[in-house]
């Protein structure tokens, strides 16, 4: 199966980042920020970043130092993407062939952008292997991290 490759304007995502940031949860953001690692800088990976909406977004409301890497297959809008008072790396790839390393020391992996691409079990695999990885998905129920007195900790 060939998927042709969609293509996002800059103005598009400029048109779109406040109705984003709208409809984002502070809620959501204020649970996951008691239950992120406590180790800083906090790396934090996006996934099909565009020009980096999410991180300008959810970066303030962490309130620690942070690393975002962030992942996009157009180098047109991982040129013009920024989160400012953290630092920033970006990688040009195709976040749907991201080999084993391509999460290497993630604390978070976030993929709003993302999930407007993905078919249901494109982004149920994906979820599958986030918890596999992470122990945790917030796509269907609220994060709870696991206990590891309880035999619940990843890979146990």
């Amino acid at each position: 199966m060939t998927v042709e490759a969609i293509r996002v304007s800059p103005g598009w995502l400029d048109v779109r980042e406040g109705a984003d940031a709208a409809a984002r949860s502070h809620e959501l953001a204020e649970r996951l920020r008691g239950r992120l690692p406590a180790r800083d800088p906090l790396v934090i990976h996006d996934l099909a970043c565009g020009s980096g909406a999410m991180g300008r977004w959810l970066a303030p409301l962490l309130d620690r130092p942070q690393h975002w890497v962030l992942h996009d297959r157009d180098p047109d809008l991982l040129a013009l993407a920024d989160v400012p008072d953290a630092t920033v790396e970006t990688r040009l790839s195709d976040v749907t062939r991201l080999g084993r390393d391509g999460l290497a020391g993630a604390g978070l992996v976030t993929a709003s952008a993302l999930l407007d691409l993905l078919t249901e079990d494109a982004i149920r695999r994906a979820e599958e292997e986030l918890k596999k990885r992470f122990g945790a998905s917030n796509l269907d129920e609220p994060y709870r991290p696991p206990n590891p007195n309880k035999g619940e900790w990843p890979g146990t």
